[in-house]
């Protein structure tokens, strides 16, 4: 079930989604990168890095595998900010009340999107500054990545997904989103 509220009572054009939706199966991609990121805690005794580090790590490094498959690995817990340039009269009008599902009727908040060789991509922001900096005077959207990759698979608008940080961007296409969207979270 998704839910829709109000971010910020003082800035009413802010809305968070919280999706608590159960998945199924794992692969075996999936379950190396789950193998690297246990490993990797054990053998560092720290923390893994914020999907903004691992995203700056692979534009730095884009044959970084293992920076990738952490990215797979904790995106479904990480908080992104999608821009839209408006909200449906319907949506404005469930803030505050919960629980509310959204379906299909998300499918008609225009997104912000980027596009190259007649594939879109939903461009979702690391943090808030970014969006704000990039995409100013939008309505700012909060989703985990759980609903992001979610949002991604239930549009047919959408055939990728771009994680865009102050320093640079990485994607995740429709196929990997359904296999990370299979995987235990």
């Amino acid at each position: 079930m998704t839910k829709l509220r109000q971010f910020d009572d003082s800035q009413p054009h802010k809305l968070i989604l919280h999706n608590k939706a159960l998945t199924r199966c794992m692969p075996n991609m999936i379950k190396s990168a789950l193998y690297f990121n246990n490993n990797y805690k054990i053998m560092n005794n720290t923390a893994p890095p914020a999907i903004k580090d691992l995203i700056n790590i692979i534009v730095h490094r884009p044959d970084d595998a293992d920076a990738r498959q952490l990215l797979y690995r904790h995106v479904k817990q990480a908080q992104f900010f999608l821009a839209a340039y408006a909200i449906p009269m319907e949506l404005k009008e469930a803030l505050g009340k919960n629980p509310i599902i959204i379906n299909s009727a998300f499918n008609k908040i225009p997104l912000q999107t980027a596009t190259k060789q007649g594939s879109k991509a939903l461009i979702a922001y690391t943090d808030l500054e970014t969006l704000q900096a990039q995409a100013p005077n939008h309505w700012q959207i909060e989703v985990t990545g759980k609903d992001l990759l979610g949002i991604l698979l239930m549009s047919p608008n959408f055939d990728a997904v771009i994680l865009n940080t102050p320093q640079g961007w990485a994607g995740i296409s429709k196929q990997e989103a359904t296999m990370l969207n299979s995987t235990l979270a």
